[in-house]
């Protein structure tokens, strides 16, 4: 194996840091859609019907109706860019908060591509991780 000189080692070290940011970028990513999925501290996931849809503008608007865990009626709006229904009438898995459950949002089913994302992610920073200490030792 050829000597490695200190200029080329810290540039060995530097590219297996940026690799490891680079897959740990993808593990937030993957927990983040799982949490997006799942419902963060302090929500409550169910089922609604989307009552109404608007498509105008970037994202799409969506009035939807459903029955919280106290079993009070609540119809609410809330916006996504993509990836929700298209139409009014069929139903939506959702989010709200507990304490407030007119703060409402449309779950997407993204987790595969989640955890895939995660996966492959936790892959590139062991490889970083592993360039750094051959490179360090």
């Amino acid at each position: 194996m050829p000597a490695v000189s200190g200029g080329q080692r810290v540039r060995s070290v530097r590219g297996g840091v940026i690799v490891t940011l680079f897959g740990l970028f993808f593990v937030v990513v993957g927990v983040a859609g799982h949490l997006d999925f799942f419902g963060y501290p302090g929500e409550t996931t169910g089922g609604g019907k989307v009552v109404a849809v608007d498509t105008a503008g970037r994202g799409t608007s969506y009035t939807v109706e459903f029955t919280t865990a106290d079993g009070r009626v609540v119809t609410a709006d809330t916006y996504l860019r993509w990836g929700g229904p298209s139409t009014a009438g069929g139903n939506a898995g959702i989010a709200y908060d507990t304490d407030d459950p007119a703060d409402v949002r449309i779950r997407r089913n993204v987790l595969v591509l989640c955890y895939l994302g995660g996966l492959v992610g936790l892959f590139i920073a062991a490889n970083g991780v592993a360039e750094i200490v051959r490179r360090i030792r």
